[in-house]
This record gives structure tokens, sequence and C-alpha cells, in this order.
């Protein structure tokens, strides 16, 4: 995760890593891959939630997409 090639933890936390890698280096899109490991089905889909209610919003909002 220090690489940066992993984002995980809160959506402010998310939000505020991804905006800076994307003003870092000028990407224009996000992949997300929610489903890894042992998540089940159900954290997997929360996980996808709480990136499309709380994260890509804000991120949009602020040109970030």
């Amino acid at each position: 995760m220090k690489s940066g090639q992993a984002i995980a933890g809160s959506p402010q936390t998310v939000r505020e890593a991804v905006a800076r890698q994307a003003a870092e280096s000028g990407v224009n899109y996000v992949l997300a891959r929610l489903a890894f490991g042992d998540l089940s089905l159900e954290e997997s889909l929360h996980s996808a939630e709480l990136l499309a209610q709380a994260v890509m919003p804000e991120l949009a909002a602020a040109k970030v997409t």
C-alpha cells in the first residue's frame, strides 16, 4: 500500500488517497477491485456501496473522475 498500488481504509482515507494520486499523476479514471481474498459477497457489495455513495461523488465534484 505504501507504493500506492492499493488503497484501503475509510471512505475519507480512500477519497484523499485517490485525489492525491490523481493530482500527482493526472490520471482520469479509477479501477476498483472490490472482491479479493476471503471477502464475502456481502463485504464486497458493502465496499462497492461505500465507493459509489461516499467516495466517487465527492471526487466527481472535485473533477477527479
